[in-house]
């Protein structure tokens, strides 16, 4: 079976279908913010905590909870799963802006944690608390704390980090480059959703664990965080590409889907969930750069022309196949800015096992889906070496449980496609001396 064909033939249909797609898109009169929660200021954090609250005490959690479980296996591993939980966050962003009209729900971007998960700033009492008792596995600190929930069961709000202070035993989430090559691989919009769905979607589910992992996960406020960074990475990819925009697919001998039809267990069309400022959609992703370093005041960054130094053509053309080594300006990739500087440590490497390379920052262009602090970069420096040493390697993202992989009934085969993709990229970077500054 010529399967070349038969994906070109569902992709063209897919464009066909979108310029098929004839609906009225209304323009918003506002727009609402979404920031990463690090970039709030207090009083907006606080307005954040003062909705949840209020939420809860009317019985919200419980409602999304439900509606999440009895939607399940529609909204997962099918092309839905996007646009569903666009809407679904959306919902929950309506309902809180009826209790605090100046409501906007933040995104959380665990890329800027990867390397050391457990010590997130969103893991302090500051912002959403801390992992469960070491018993209970009950939340006791945070917005959340000693919540009791209502659904499925009574219960306390649960949490039970897999991530630890161990170094034998170190888990790690994934990494902003591991992240960028995938969204740029991508070419369909379902392997970006499968990309998305199966890595850094599931990866934080189970890691941060106890009723994150379940099916009713929305009882923890961080499902609707870490459900708003899924969907403005969704957005980002949407804009990489014009063809992009309003695909929507399923895959080869699946059946079809189109832009037309109505989103499980709401009454709105896919495709009037597709374009951000129209219709409902009256809400855009910050592209303001505000999250100070954690162990230094110089900026450090990092920007596409460090990729094109460190990769190989042939690397960068597998990974990386929308920069273009010999005009780096031409495509403008941004990854957030570093959490902590490690300029120190990259700087005493001796000369013989180091060419440390000055990298200016690309002017780039600006649009609401930018990621939130990569604007306004100076100018860092980035270690190239013939072999990235063991302290500054980048790891391994964490693999999924068995038991989360049952529970989706996702495809095995199709998850360990997806993370040798991830292996082979990290295991490129360390073979040709990259150092992330994310490490």
């Amino acid at each position: 079976m010529n399967w070349s064909f038969i994906i070109l033939y569902v992709l063209s249909l897919a464009n066909f279908t979108a310029c098929m797609y004839i609906r009225r898109q209304q323009s918003c009169s506002s727009i609402s913010i979404r920031k990463e929660v690090r970039e709030l200021s207090d009083s907006e954090w606080q307005e954040v905590v003062k909705a949840v609250n209020i939420m809860d005490k009317y019985g919200w959690f419980h409602w999304f909870a439900f509606t999440h479980v009895h939607f399940f296996n529609e909204i997962h591993l099918f092309p839905e799963f996007l646009p569903w939980h666009r809407r679904f966050i959306q919902e929950f962003e309506s309902v809180a802006q009826h209790y605090c009209p100046t409501f906007a729900l933040p995104y959380f971007d665990p890329t800027l944690d990867f390397a050391d998960p457990e010590k997130s700033a969103l893991f302090t009492s500051k912002y959403m608390g801390g992992d469960g008792g070491p018993k209970s596995q009950c939340v006791n600190d945070g917005p959340q704390a000693n919540w009791q929930m209502t659904y499925p069961n009574n219960h306390c709000l649960k949490r039970e980090f897999t991530f630890t202070d161990d170094p034998s035993n170190s888990i790690f989430w994934i990494s902003p480059e591991v992240l960028l090559s995938g969204m740029q691989t991508s070419t369909d919009y379902r392997t970006f959703q499968t990309t998305i769905e199966l890595g850094i979607h599931a990866i934080i589910h189970t890691t941060i664990g106890g009723d994150m992992v379940e099916m009713y996960s929305p009882n923890d406020f961080f499902f609707f965080l870490h459900h708003a960074n899924i969907d403005r990475l969704w957005s980002e990819w949407q804009n990489l590409d014009s063809s992009y925009l309003l695909q929507y697919i399923n895959d080869p001998g699946k059946p079809p889907v189109s832009l037309s039809d109505t989103l499980t267990g709401f009454p709105d069309l896919v495709g009037d969930l597709m374009v951000l400022g129209q219709n409902q959609n009256c809400f855009a992703y910050s592209a303001q750069q505000s999250i100070s370093s954690k162990r230094s005041s110089s900026d450090s960054s990092i920007t596409n022309t460090s990729i094109t130094k460190a990769l190989s053509p042939n690397s960068l053309k597998k990974y990386f196949p929308k920069l273009d080594p010999n005009n780096p300006n031409s495509f403008p990739i941004k990854l957030p800015k570093p959490l902590k500087d490690n300029s120190e440590f990259i700087s005493s490497l001796t000369p013989s096992t180091a060419n440390l390379q000055p990298i200016q920052p690309i002017s780039g262009f600006s649009n609401s889906t930018d990621s939130p602090v990569a604007n306004s970069i100076s100018p860092s420096t980035l270690a190239i070496i013939s072999t990235t040493p063991d302290e500054l390697s980048m790891p391994y993202p964490a693999r999924l449980p068995d038991s989360f992989i049952s529970m989706h009934g996702i495809s095995i085969d199709k998850y360990n496609a997806l993370y040798s993709q991830m292996t082979g990229l990290i295991d490129t970077l360390n073979d040709q001396g990259y150092v992330s500054p994310y490490i």
